[in-house]
């Protein structure tokens, strides 16, 4: 069955001619229904799919797939050990392309980054500036972010300032990047321009996470502020 006619029969065709073992189309049976489960977040399946054509397969395709749909697999089941593990075998492997190499890296860096290893995610992040499509803008805001939790503020701020002037067109990443520039003021001391930069925020963008996320933020500021000229009656 091709994937695109019925995806739910060819699993289960693929899941049948699996059961039955070894056959002359164990191997592409392996492939498409791990990749099908992957499509329908059906995690564990696929990694039940992918560990077995990593192991039988003969095409070096197959084998860097299974690799691959490893990766990615563990990495949404939030399992990062085994995800960093399958980063290292696809970074091995000498069929990988730039691209997967890089993707693998970035997947690297977040995991990094989430397990408070920040200065070995900014390493990284750093390296992947200049990857195109969104791995570039990611790694640079990747970067920022690990600078920041670093509490290099005045180096953070410089960083900022070039990830929005080099990556304006893609949307997300720069209205991250100004998010991130408001909590970089706080942390330099300078509300004044934190608020700023909020309310400026709020004026370009009909996004409604960025509208969430920057009210927060200025109602974090605001209240404290609000409080102490109730309290002080002035």
């Amino acid at each position: 069955f091709p994937v695109t006619i019925d995806r739910d029969k060819c699993l289960e065709a693929c899941n049948e001619v699996v059961s039955l073992g070894s056959s002359a189309y164990l191997e592409d049976c392996l492939a498409m229904a791990g990749e099908i489960s992957y499509e329908i977040k059906d995690y564990s399946q696929a990694i039940t799919h992918y560990r077995d054509l990593e192991q039988i397969a003969a095409s070096k395709t197959n084998v860097l797939k299974a690799q691959l749909g490893l990766l990615e697999s563990h990495y949404n089941r939030k399992e990062n050990t085994d995800a960093l593990q399958y980063v290292e075998r696809v970074l091995a492997n000498p069929d990988v392309t730039p691209e997967m190499a890089e993707h693998a890296k970035l997947i690297k860096a977040r995991i990094l980054m989430n397990d408070n290893r920040l200065a070995e995610a900014k390493i990284i992040f750093q390296e992947l500036i200049h990857a195109p499509g969104e791995t570039g803008p990611e790694a640079c805001y990747g970067m920022s972010k690990c600078m920041y939790k670093l509490n290099e503020c005045k180096e953070t701020e410089k960083q900022l300032f070039d990830c929005i002037s080099q990556f304006s067109g893609w949307e997300d990443w720069k209205f991250r990047s100004f998010l991130l520039l408001a909590d970089v003021y706080v942390c330099l001391d300078d509300e004044f321009q934190a608020l700023a930069t909020i309310d400026a925020i709020l004026e370009n963008t009909t996004a409604d996470w960025v509208i969430t996320e920057a009210t927060a933020k200025k109602n974090a500021l605001v209240k404290p502020n609000l409080q102490c000229v109730i309290m002080t009656g002035k």
